[in-house]
């Protein structure tokens, strides 16, 4: 993207002011590690990207990760790098606290890239964790000029799938059917935990664009004679993959379907 282009953008955008009053987190120190602004599970914030470079904006946000649940944040408003030129548009990304990027901002499938190889009209971050832990999100401003009061939106959504139930002990089984929603292959794991709360296997799981996949817990001899609970960690964001458990009974002929479905919010 020329700096030409930058600049036709920031007028567009309101730039040239110099105040934080319109970021009402600027309130909460987000521009640093150290800020009390949190984010929980389906939560939105609204920003901006005040601040003339050198002294361009930052704005950090708090979410508190949970071992093998899987996360998606997002942004959109304004323009996000997507090859741009340096000195770099503005970025979203997972980071640490000292500011490391964990997982980078991606233009994802609806973000809206447009043809363009210099910006997407948003940016979506996905990653599991691999751990109980504090996770920051870190939005940079551009680093070229000033992009105003034009505000920009945050959400963060939980995307880890809830099994209520399974069962491979007796001569019941249980089959998990996932089926993806999106043109991308959806990667993950199933985590299946005994009727008290611990883990005995965790599986990997790849679901082609628009395919299913199956997966039977009597193909599984580590869970043989348990039932338990499961959930399912992805890559897919939230919405993107979805399915059912189905619970086998030879004996009777009977089947009970149990919708596998997302944390509500």
């Amino acid at each position: 993207m020329s700096r030409a282009m930058t600049f036709v953008l920031v007028a567009a955008l309101g730039g040239g002011a110099s105040a934080y009053a319109a970021d009402p987190f600027e309130a909460l120190n987000d521009d640093v590690q150290f800020s009390l602004n949190l984010m929980r599970h389906g939560d939105v914030q609204v920003h901006d990207l005040q601040g003339a470079p050198p002294s361009y904006d930052q704005d950090w946000i708090r979410v508190y990760a949970v071992a093998r649940h899987s996360y998606e944040a997002r942004v959109t408003g304004h323009y996000w790098d997507y090859g741009c030129i340096a000195p770099a548009c503005p970025l979203f990304a997972r980071v640490n606290g000292g500011g490391t990027v964990l997982s980078p901002g991606f233009a994802s499938a609806d973000d809206m890239p447009d043809g363009s190889v210099f910006f997407s009209l948003g940016q979506t971050v996905r990653w599991t964790a691999t751990a109980d832990a504090a996770e920051y999100l870190r939005v940079t401003g551009d680093q070229f000029a000033s992009l105003g009061v034009q505000p920009y939106t945050v959400v963060f959504r939980d995307t880890t799938l809830l099994v209520p139930r399974w069962n491979s002990s007796g001569t019941q089984t249980t089959v998990l059917v996932l089926q993806n929603g999106q043109r991308d292959t959806i990667t993950g794991s199933v985590h299946f935990y005994n009727a008290a709360g611990a883990v005995v296997q965790s599986v990997g799981i790849s679901v082609p664009p628009y395919g299913v996949q199956v997966l039977s817990t009597g193909s599984l001899p580590a869970l043989a004679g348990l039932s338990g609970s499961a959930q399912i960690a992805h890559d897919g964001g939230f919405g993107g993959l979805t399915g059912k458990a189905v619970a086998l009974e030879p004996s009777t002929g009977f089947t009970f379907d149990t919708v596998i479905a997302p944390i509500p919010y």
